[in-house]
């Protein structure tokens, strides 16, 4: 059952280009942002191996003086914005086109810009699903980790470390089982809360397949962080290649190459994440309707059986 529903996702995502097409902004404005929340740990981290307090506070003091401060508050602000609400934009858009592309039998496929309107349709529940979720995400996990850490000193590695684990264990736990809280929201229009607790019970009632396919997509985004890390390793080669150039022109030289190769790859890395992206909802998209097609075939079927196959009934029409 798991490779079917992978395999009719994966057909989805390659013939259907218009996700792509929806997502591709929004997973654009997601890696920025990811990209700023690792540059702030990774700095903080820098600082608090090398005890650089001091170097950096006075970084920070020649920043804030200088004009392009605002510009650049300005800036995380509008990544932040335009993240936070174009995700659940394109989740809610895409949802509603893989279904109106299954209905209509690979026919009359609706456009990107058709996804979006339907996902601004069904915003404001998805939007309120996504930051009922947003503290169980592994990255926000991540984040409180290190940012306990800091706080806290390594004295206090072990039982941080503990309760990080735990709490690891019950976000994806809860991650199960809000996996179709989005699809009672577009397709059965319930409310954030509703559809959380439809999407639990659905879940538990499937939960063999439910718990496979969630730690499948799990060992999808590890390779795929893997392959970003991979390809992000290579613009920081060339710039210690360039720390060792002695001639200013053929460092200025190699400084251009080393931008357009930069951009050319965080591209590369931003649609490999939006295919992703869409690959994750399609699979869950076909998930949640299989489960439900099965239910109803086997509601049915209970039904025919009360209403032909009760043996009560045969014994009070032979009475009569």
């Amino acid at each position: 059952m798991k490779e079917s529903i992978v395999l009719s996702a994966w057909e989805m995502v390659t013939e259907f280009h218009s996700l792509k097409k929806l997502n591709f902004i929004p997973s654009f404005m997601g890696m920025l942002w990811l990209f700023v929340i690792v540059f702030y740990q990774l700095t903080f981290t820098y600082i608090y191996i090398f005890n650089k307090k001091d170097e950096v506070l006075e970084a920070l003091a020649k920043f804030l003086h200088n004009d392009y401060f605002t510009e650049s508050i300005a800036l995380l602000a509008t990544i932040f914005i335009l993240y936070t609400l174009l995700e659940p934009i394109a989740t809610g858009g895409m949802i509603q086109m893989m279904h109106s592309y299954k209905q209509h039998k690979w026919e009359q496929n609706r456009r990107s810009w058709q996804g979006f309107f339907d996902g601004i349709r069904h915003f404001l529940p998805i939007f309120e699903i996504h930051n009922i979720t947003a503290i169980f995400r592994p990255l926000s996990i991540i984040t409180f980790y290190i940012l306990l850490l800091r706080v806290f000193g390594k004295s206090f590695i072990v039982p941080i470390s503990s309760i990080m684990w735990v709490y690891l264990i019950f976000s994806f736990c809860i991650n199960i089982c809000f996996a179709y809280a989005k699809f009672y929201v577009i397709f059965e229009n319930k409310a954030a809360i509703e559809s959380l607790s439809a999407s639990t019970s659905l879940a538990l009632r499937n939960i063999a397949i439910t718990w496979r396919l969630y730690f499948t997509m799990i060992l999808l985004y590890l390779r795929t962080i893997i392959i970003a890390i991979i390809f992000l390793v290579i613009p920081l080669l060339i710039s210690s290649i360039l720390a060792f150039l002695p001639i200013i022109g053929l460092k200025l030289f190699f400084l251009v190459i080393f931008v357009v190769i930069a951009v050319i790859l965080f591209i590369f890395i931003v649609h490999l994440n939006s295919t992703l992206e869409i690959f994750v909802e399609a699979t869950w998209y076909e998930a949640y309707m299989l489960c439900k097609a099965e239910e109803k075939a086997s509601k049915n079927s209970w039904k025919d059986y009360a209403a032909h196959d009760n043996p009560l009934e045969h014994d009070d029409h032979a009475h009569h």
